[in-house]
């Protein structure tokens, strides 16, 4: 793919779009069950993102991703970007 991954704050506002959800309550750690109290068809609508952004994923996958940085990674990774399977975000540009 010749487009570039979006970081993690884009990734994030299009979780947030899709979940009309504030993108602030999205963190890295947020996990969509204990924090957001995302039932299943919150978790499917999960996929829906990935759709969005010309990726598939597996509808039994989404119940395995468990925190928004999973989700984070998961995306990054099916794009092959390199360096991307952290337990932290990304740090922020200009900061």
């Amino acid at each position: 793919m010749t487009e570039l991954p979006l970081t993690f704050d884009e990734f994030r506002e299009q979780l947030a779009r899709m979940f009309e959800t504030p993108p602030e309550a999205l963190q890295w750690g947020t996990n969509f069950l204990e924090d957001l109290a995302f039932d299943s068809l919150r978790m499917l609508q999960l996929g829906m993102v990935y759709e969005d952004l010309g990726l598939e994923m597996p509808a039994e996958l989404a119940w395995s991703i468990p925190t928004v940085g999973d989700a984070y990674t998961y995306y990054a990774t099916a794009l092959g970007t390199p360096g991307t399977t952290q337990t932290e975000p990304p740090p922020a540009s200009g900061s």
